[in-house]
């Protein structure tokens, strides 16, 4: 997991996902890849997730010094979101594991939201690509003369900078 965390980090850090182009006819068969894919791995990560910290917590509270009924309220907890949620409400009572309870209420809800917006976390953008072409020119820029006030000095210079401008251009 570590692993695929890594690799997710250097895909993104480099940007790596931004150099696949599609062409617009495979959009829907690559879209639809994209999040099956990202869902199934999505499911098949969240359970592995789920299975090694609900195991690694059942041994740690079998192992840990406490109340049978703090032993029994982690259990129940780990069942689903809902007997979390449903342990909780009940720990009004014996106020004894309720940060226990809490977390892993906490865990199994960041899960869920997690499962849930995991196919959302990669998409195909689609774009119409445009294609450099070259084209050669016929001629020099036109200039437009007649936007210019002859009777002032300032327009009368900026047309004469054009012309020089245009003698350079064709010099070089």
């Amino acid at each position: 997991m570590i692993a695929i965390h890594l690799a997710l980090l250097a895909v993104w850090a480099l940007r790596l996902e931004l150099r696949l182009v599609f062409a617009l006819q495979n959009q829907n068969t690559v879209s639809f890849f994209i999040a099956a894919t990202a869902t199934t791995f999505g499911t098949v990560y969240s359970a592995v997730l789920v299975f090694l910290t609900q195991t690694l917590a059942m041994r740690r509270s079998l192992r840990t010094r406490q109340m049978l009924t703090a032993t029994h309220d982690s259990a129940a907890a780990w069942a689903g979101i809902s007997s979390a949620f449903l342990q909780l409400w009940q720990q009004r009572a014996v106020r004894r594991s309720t940060i226990g309870v809490a977390s892993i209420l906490v865990y199994l809800g960041t899960i869920s939201a997690l499962h849930i917006i995991t196919s959302t976390l990669f998409f195909l953008d689609t774009f119409n690509s445009s294609q450099t072409v070259n084209i050669p020119t016929r001629g020099l820029p036109a200039y437009n003369y007649f936007a210019y006030d002859p009777s002032k000095e300032e327009d009368r210079s900026r047309v004469q900078q054009a012309i020089l401008d245009l003698h350079k251009i064709t010099i070089i």
